[in-house]
């Protein structure tokens, strides 16, 4: 039974090793090539391929049949059939042919024909329909609606790269942090080890053995809680890892971040041409097209103020040869409506042009907040990279006077307390240096994710 349920947790769970490291990059193309949430960016591109193709139906040529009989008290009232093609164009103007044939007693004369009658016309409307109609409207904005979700499937690549990368740092920051109470810690214990001695030896008091346990504890607790947290941190990291088959990945309890690039900034690119940029920025495309397809739906609102005036033509032939028509057998029509207030196309038409006003004052908007946003971005990576360059040099003196504490202790000139002094600001000045150089990179992963471009960038 349990080497059953061990099975089924290897089938669920599938773990993924590194032989040293998992680095950066590593970790952002496998989520971006297996994550659900990547794969779901992708549907979008179908969904948008199938609205074009729905309205694409609106022009497809349609076959239509008709058998209509009546018989009563054994008299053939009539019998009629019909059957013929009709071939919408884009712009705008129908052709149809169809072939009937009626008889009975008490068949209307009207559509009387002794034998076969076949009909060759076209529809054209002549007022409303003639530059655009619903059919052409609908396509026009299924097409936008496709640049849309591509535009879509971008966004949501964008923000999944984000929270994948600002999970990566926190197990970056939290390693780094680990590794560095876990020198403290080494380092206490073996202060502790060394008093111990010398109490024992008769050189120290034994009052300094005390506080040395306590220094030893207290680097132990701050051990277990960073270890604590790189856990947490690392489990989280686990939810952007996938497998083909959306099998969710574990990483080995050996794998590691890569931390070789400490303190350097993880794009070279310094500048980008933000106009550019913040243009194509995917959720800026997305409110662009969206007013695309309401200007295209005023477009066809404006056409709707024009009177609805058809105009129908066809050729009547007893013979399917083009050869045979005789152009003086004809059917024409002319049809002619328009509402006289219109009221409801007027109405119809201002609601979609307010729609349009507050769609280009929101995008107007939302692109000065992105200029906004990608600018303070770009001012705080550039300081903290400053600032980076100091505390290199802060952490490097806080080690020295460390060092020289130890010396002294170990020429009996100084105490544990004094130590304890020096390598509390050191620990400090290390801890701000790790969260300068993590702060530093989600900056710059801020700023790609400003501009709409962190996920080419991975």
């Amino acid at each position: 039974m349990r080497s059953s349920v061990l099975f089924f947790i290897s089938l669920v769970y599938c773990t993924l090793s590194f032989a040293d490291s998992l680095s950066f990059d590593q970790f952002l193309l496998k989520v971006k090539s297996d994550h659900p949430i990547a794969k779901q960016a992708e549907l979008q591109i179908e969904l948008g391929e199938n609205q074009v193709l729905a309205k694409r139906g609106g022009f497809d040529p349609v076959l239509q049949a008709e058998l209509r009989e009546k018989y009563y008290n054994g008299t053939s009232y009539y019998s009629k059939s019909s059957g013929g093609l009709k071939i919408p164009t884009w712009i705008g103007l129908d052709f149809e042919a169809n072939v009937q044939n009626n008889e009975g007693v008490y068949l209307n004369p009207e559509a009387f024909t002794s034998d076969l009658l076949y009909y060759f016309g076209m529809n054209l409307p002549v007022g409303e329909g003639l530059f655009i109609d619903e059919r052409r409207a609908e396509l026009k904005k299924a097409k936008l609606y496709l640049e849309a979700t591509e535009a879509s499937r971008d966004l949501l690549l964008n923000d999944l790269m984000l929270n994948a990368a600002e999970a990566y740092l926190s197990w970056y920051r939290n390693y780094k942090v680990y590794l560095l109470y876990l020198n403290a810690y080494e380092l206490a214990k073996q202060r502790f080890d060394v008093v111990v001695q010398s109490h024992l030896l008769g050189d120290l008091p034994a009052i300094d053995t005390v506080e040395a346990s306590i220094q030893k504890d207290s680097r132990l607790i701050s051990l277990q809680e960073s270890e604590l947290k790189l856990k947490n941190s690392k489990r989280k990291l686990e939810l952007f890892l996938w497998e083909e088959g959306l099998v969710p990945l574990v990483l080995d309890s050996l794998t590691i971040p890569d931390t070789s690039s400490t303190g350097t900034p993880l794009f070279d690119r310094e500048i980008y041409e933000v106009d550019s940029l913040i243009s194509a920025h995917p959720e800026l495309r997305i409110k662009q097209l969206a007013v695309s397809r309401l200007k295209v739906e005023e477009r066809w609102k404006k056409e709707q103020l024009k009177p609805d005036l058809n105009l129908k033509y066809g050729v009547l032939s007893p013979e399917l040869d083009y050869n045979q028509l005789d152009w003086n057998n004809y059917m024409l029509g002319l049809g002619f409506e328009i509402p006289v207030l219109l009221r409801k196309e007027r109405g119809e038409l201002n609601t979609i042009q307010l729609k349009i006003q507050e769609q280009e004052l929101g995008l107007a908007y939302q692109r000065a907040d992105l200029y906004y946003l990608s600018d303070i971005t770009l001012n705080n990576r550039n300081t903290i990279l400053l600032q980076i360059e100091v505390y290199r040099d802060v952490v490097a003196n806080y080690n020295r006077l460390l060092r020289g504490e130890i010396t002294r202790f170990e020429n009996g000139e100084s105490s544990l307390f004094m130590i304890n002094s020096r390598e509390l600001p050191y620990i400090q000045s290390q801890m701000n240096y790790i969260d300068l150089d993590v702060e530093m990179r989600l900056i710059e992963l801020q700023y790609l994710h400003r501009l709409g471009i962190l996920f080419k960038e991975v």
